[in-house]
Order: structure tokens, then sequence, then C-alpha cells
């Protein structure tokens, strides 16, 4: 038992980075770049407030910023004998973009090739609606090496074969995918993240991130 749980039970990352609120004699205003960069979003900041901008950093207008610039909102996966495997960076063939996603909404399907073939095909299409799941009995398929727009039943799909892939796309590729809305992929990145003071009176913010 204790085996079989080791094998199915996905390993977890942790990744920490401090981030140094500077401060001034005239009022300990937050530093140019993250100032700036909280404007742009629209939010003001109280700079002589170390302990508000330990909130800010986990805002989730800043967070759904991350997921868009990221794609983080599509994830992908590599069946395995025990537990699917998650791709990313050098391991992912290839990405995904849902064009046509409204907010509520999510997605799953399938992508798999045969080695030597550059056909891929994307299958088991299936859309949640809160609580309602349809399923969609089609097939769509499209080159392995050329970035293209498809047409399929939950909407347009951007393909791109990833730059970052540490493989051969003339192996065998299999894959599933699942997309969520933008909101709620920050809302969960968020149950992740931890920003704090390093210590009381310091200006330097400790982040702490874990996923798989």
């Amino acid at each position: 038992i204790g085996a079989y749980v080791v094998l199915s039970t996905p390993a977890t990352y942790e990744r920490t980075a401090q981030v140094l609120v500077k401060d001034d004699l005239k009022g300990r205003q937050i530093g140019n770049e993250i100032s700036s960069t909280f404007s742009d979003l629209g939010i003001v900041t109280a700079g002589s407030d170390i302990y508000n901008e330990v909130f800010v950093i986990k805002s989730p207008i800043i967070m759904e910023k991350v997921v868009n610039r990221l794609h983080l909102n599509v994830s992908y996966s590599r069946p395995g004998m025990f537990m699917d495997n998650t791709l990313y960076g050098v391991s992912l063939p290839l990405e995904m973009e849902f064009v046509d996603m409204p907010e509520g909404e999510a997605y799953t399907l399938k992508a798999f090739k045969a080695e030597g073939d550059n056909t891929v095909t994307l299958s088991d299409f299936v859309k949640y609606e809160g609580a309602n799941e349809i399923e969609y009995d089609k097939d769509v398929t499209f080159d392995v090496n050329k970035v293209d727009t498809l047409a399929t039943p939950i909407g347009r799909v951007v393909i791109r074969p990833n730059a970052k892939f540490g493989g051969d796309l003339a192996d065998e590729i299999k894959m599933n995918v699942s997309a969520t809305s933008v909101h709620a992929m920050a809302d969960a990145i968020l149950e992740g993240l931890t920003s704090e003071m390093a210590e009381e009176h310091a200006y330097i913010i400790n982040l702490k991130y874990t996923d798989t």
C-alpha cells in the first residue's frame, strides 16, 4: 500500500523569492518599479505601509495578469500507469490557447500522434458548464509542425509547437489537456502562494509557492 501511495502521488515543488520594498526618508515610498506595476493595474498602494504591500502582492487582479501572461489556465499531462504526469517546460511538446472560452466554463480533451506521423488528433472533447457536462464525439486533426487555429466543438483552439520542448516532435505524443477560466485558476494559485514579512519592521517580503 505504501509503495502504491508513493507511485500514485504527484511530486510537489516549492519555490521561494524575496521582494525588497524600498524605504526613503520622505514617507517610505515603494520602489519605482513595483509602484509602476501596481499603477498600471489600477491599484493605488500606501507606500508608507509595508503591510499593505504584503496583501497587494496577493491581489486577484495581479494574479489574473500572471495567469494571462503565462497561459496558466491550461494544463497538460501524460497518461501513466499509476497517475498522470504533469507536462511543462522542456517536457511539453505542444501548447494550446482556447480563444472562445467564456467565464464559468472548463474543458478537457486528449491529443495523440503516432510515432513518425505528422498528424496530431484531438479527441474526447468535454465542456463543463457548472454542474453540466457535455461530451462531443468529434475528432480534429492538424500538422504537428505548424502553428494553427482550429475550429473545434468547444470553439477555436490555437495550437503551436513549444519552443522549449527538449524532445523530438516526430516521437509518439499522448497528452491530456484541461482548461479553466483565468479567474478560477488565479484563485487556485493564490491558495498555494504565501506572502509575509521577513521580520517585523523589515522592508522585505517573503514569497513561497507550492505546486506540482
